[in-house]
């Protein structure tokens, strides 16, 4: 597989809106979809970057930051983060306009 060097990458970022919150991803890459799931609880998706970005030259890699992490925390109580919600930012991310695919993919 042939790699990209990490200059060549186009990122693109945005918010999609969740009850409560406002979910941030960022969106690298072409190809088959992968949703990038960072660890927790109080992690967000940087620790994964800049390595993952090198999939990026087959797959188009959508990273976000979970409900009350990273950019996604603005307002967000901890006892607000839920299972429940967190499906619920999983299956918002499948279909926003800035995503423009459905998702096929996830790496945890």
């Amino acid at each position: 597989m042939r790699h990209r060097s990490d200059a060549s990458f186009e990122a693109r970022e945005g918010y999609v809106p969740v009850p409560g919150a406002q979910l941030y991803f960022r969106e690298v890459g072409n190809g088959r979809p992968i949703v990038v799931l960072h660890g927790g609880p109080d992690f967000n998706h940087n620790y994964l970057l800049p390595e993952l970005d090198r999939l990026s030259s087959t797959y188009r890699l959508i990273y976000y930051d979970q409900r009350g992490r990273g950019k996604s925390s603005a307002g967000v109580a901890a006892e607000d983060v839920s299972v429940d919600s967190e499906l619920e930012g999983l299956d918002r991310l499948e279909r926003p306009a800035e995503v423009r695919a459905a998702i096929t993919g996830f790496v945890a």
